[in-house]
């Protein structure tokens, strides 16, 4: 079994029926999907309920880099469009930190900034929204 991730913004958010068929395969052959994106959970999963409430059929666990950066004391701050930040490097860095943690296997990113910052144990595949149009 596996554990596979996927992103929101840039990721879930598009080209949603290919995503969609992908969970759903990856769950079908008993690999575990979850979530890993920027926003708190709660905004995830509310987000997530506004896109496609089929997404919650597939995913086990939603792992939040906000709740994770908070969970290690780093100082952060909310922009008034509401997004969070915090120091460049931790941010980008947290993904791989938290799929190491969670013993990630797979990830599916719109954003390259993450990559470098992997695990070996998790492959990053970027999801380039123009490669599928």
């Amino acid at each position: 079994m596996m554990k596979i991730a996927f992103d929101l913004h840039g990721t879930l958010d598009t080209n949603q029926g290919i995503i969609i068929l992908l969970m759903k395969m990856f769950e079908g052959s008993g690999h575990d999907v979850c979530i890993i994106s920027g926003s708190p959970c709660e905004e995830i999963k509310a987000e997530l309920m506004r896109i496609n409430h089929v997404y919650f059929s597939c995913i086990k666990n939603i792992f939040s880099v906000v709740d994770f950066v908070k969970s290690e004391k780093v100082p952060m701050k909310q922009h008034q469009d509401g997004s969070w930040y915090c120091d460049d490097f931790y941010w980008w860095r947290t993904k791989g930190l938290i799929c190491m943690k969670e013993g990630i296997h797979m990830i599916f990113d719109n954003d390259l900034r993450y990559k470098k910052h992997m695990p070996e144990s998790t492959t990053f595949i970027h999801w380039n929204r123009q490669t599928l149009v």
